[in-house]
């Protein structure tokens, strides 16, 4: 179990722990149970602390820290300005595109892809408040391009409900921020998983709906399968397919090229203004 563990991590990471204990259920390693993923866990911690499995190598995105970036002073902030500076991608293209999740550890997963392309992450943690979706819709209106959202969650009665009802808010306060915005409200929403297909197609590992006191579940049919149950790596994809929908290639590469050029002139004035130390 321990080199499964490993094997799987060294070729999927980024991963969480929930993604790890699904590769190794369909792999046949452990039981899909409880006691199972505890035990998984376990290990995967003593593998970490042994410095197996490097700490990097597994996302944890449930857990923030929040604090002001501050710099020891002008040359420092120069020289981290150059180094992590990025042109906007979707700055010279007609719509607006948007990537929801509904968990909150999968996040770190997602955001490998959407930092890349320059895309807002939404984790809406299940059932979002009304407050953020709130923000979300006067974020849409006052960048006023036509909005594509693109929703990942849980197969399963909550999941299912979750997303509708992020949907419907959102699509309320977009009507109704609009009226005085004159937004003209073109927006389309995909759930892009999980979805009946990919867990056919995929084989993903599922497990009984919960459906006693579940008001949720009503005309839910079948199964219920997790996000966290799409490897990474097609969580990856998905996502990426999604977004470069929207961008030519031609365009891409040329703004790849121009940050490249642009990122070598801010080094070269980072290097002016010390003094030619760096």
């Amino acid at each position: 179990m321990r080199r499964a563990m490993v094997n799987t991590v060294a070729l999927q990471k980024p991963m969480t722990l929930r993604q790890l204990f699904y590769a190794l259920t369909v792999q046949g390693i452990v039981d899909k149970t409880e006691q199972s993923y505890a035990m998984v866990g376990h290990q995967l911690l003593k593998l970490r602390r042994e410095g197996v499995i490097p700490w990097a190598d597994i996302s944890d995105n449930t857990r923030w820290l929040r604090r002001p970036r501050t710099y020891h002073g002008v040359e420092h902030a120069l020289h981290l300005t150059a180094e992590t500076y990025r042109r906007s991608v979707f700055s010279q293209v007609e719509e607006r595109v948007e990537v929801w999740c509904e968990k909150d550890a999968l996040a770190g997963i997602i955001m490998d892809v959407t930092q890349v392309y320059d895309v807002p992450l939404y984790v809406s943690r299940g059932f979002a408040s009304d407050s953020y979706l709130h923000e979300a819709a006067e974020s849409i209106c006052a960048d006023g391009r036509p909005c594509v959202i693109y929703e990942f969650g849980d197969h399963d009665p909550s999941g299912v409900a979750a997303s509708a009802a992020t949907q419907r808010k959102l699509f309320t306060y977009i009507d109704e921020i609009a009226e005085e915005s004159g937004y003209d409200e073109n927006v389309t929403f995909t759930r892009m998983a999980v979805t009946p297909d990919q867990i056919r197609i995929l084989g993903l590992p599922s497990r009984p709906t919960k459906r006693e006191g579940n008001s949720h579940a009503i005309g839910f049919e079948g199964d219920s399968v997790e996000l966290d149950a799409l490897p990474p790596d097609d969580l990856r994809y998905l996502v990426e397919a999604a977004i470069k929908r929207h961008i030519p290639d031609s365009m891409l590469n040329a703004l790849q090229v121009a940050e490249a050029s642009e990122r070598d002139a801010l080094r070269a004035f980072a290097r002016t203004f010390d003094g030619g130390r760096a």
